[in-house]
């Protein structure tokens, strides 16, 4: 029984004397903390802007800063002003081509397809192709030869009017290539 009494005291003292210095060092430590005068920290000492508004932080902005918000400025001007214009055209393409198709739909022929203003746009192309390829093709012997070729006239029309599409989009590319690769 002593023996055990022996033990648990030894292991006691030696407790203490692993863990008392830890113990008096952390107190230390706060002890310190609370006894030192508060010194300012690095953010509380930058002196920051009072106005904190988008225009004040442009003012208060370095030339360089001011010089790539301008950039940003005038991109976002491009960018939108290109998206309106491209959503606009594509809108009226649409219209004219669902009104092309309406009016082709009720012709018979190509010989009965109107050739006034009511067909305008890529469907008057394609019907001025199309006609001008038979009537150069009327002698031809080989009808199937005249088909591939109105086909090919046609195929060059819709890449004319994509890339009349597509115009001014590579300012947009350009714009979001630069963009992503800041980011």
């Amino acid at each position: 029984m002593q023996m055990r009494k022996l033990r648990h005291l030894i292991r006691r003292k030696l407790w203490l004397a692993l863990t008392g210095p830890a113990t008096l060092i952390l107190a230390r430590a706060a002890w310190a903390q609370e006894a030192e005068p508060a010194t300012p920290s690095l953010v509380g000492a930058a002196t920051l802007p009072r106005d904190l508004s988008p225009w004040g932080m442009f003012v208060s902005a370095d030339v360089v800063v001011k010089g790539v918000i301008i950039g940003l400025a005038i991109a976002s001007v491009v960018t939108w002003t290109i998206w309106f214009a491209k959503t606009l055209e594509i809108i009226l393409a649409k219209r004219r081509a669902r009104r092309a198709l309406a009016v082709l739909a009720e012709a018979g022929s190509l010989a009965d397809a109107p050739r006034s203003k009511s067909i305008a746009g890529a469907a008057a192309e394609f019907i001025a192709a199309a006609d001008a390829e038979l009537r150069l093709s009327i002698d031809a012997l080989d009808k199937d030869g005249v088909k591939e070729r109105i086909a090919s006239r046609l195929e060059r029309i819709e890449a004319a009017c994509g890339r009349r599409i597509g115009r001014a989009t590579g300012v947009l590319a350009t714009i979001g290539a630069t963009a992503r690769a800041r980011a």
